[in-house]
């Protein structure tokens, strides 16, 4: 089956809300996708009641991992917030896509897509 598409949110320049960041259930069977371009910050929450879980994302082949497809898992204990920054250079599939996977659907996420802040001038 088809990998479900998360929803991203964009922080304001300069970090102004992030209210607007809303977790969503984990696709914990076929796993999520969503549309790369900007650095985006993945939050999960574990709320499994005791389990740790993992969440692992794709890294596809490229000349920042030597040509070899490899992926990055991190856990994540019962309670807890998990953070990985998810770049377009090292994340983006040949699709444009970034890919998630799951070890438990007792996970929610939110992906904060991140503006760049303009430079400041004194």
């Amino acid at each position: 089956m088809a990998r479900s598409t998360l929803t991203v949110a964009v922080v304001p320049a300069w970090a102004e809300d992030l209210t607007d960041a809303d977790f969503e259930a984990v696709d914990n069977v076929n796993g999520d996708e969503f549309a790369i371009e900007k650095p985006t910050l993945m939050l999960v929450l574990n709320s499994s009641g005791g389990a740790a879980h993992t969440v692992t994302v794709s890294i596809p082949a490229s000349r920042h991992t030597a040509n070899v497809a490899t992926t990055k898992t991190v856990v994540i204990a019962d309670t807890k917030i998990g953070a990985m920054l998810l770049l377009p250079d090292l994340h983006k599939q040949s699709d444009g896509n970034a890919y998630i996977d799951y070890s438990a659907a007792t996970a929610t996420i939110a992906l904060l897509e991140l503006t760049q802040t303009p430079e400041l001038s004194y």
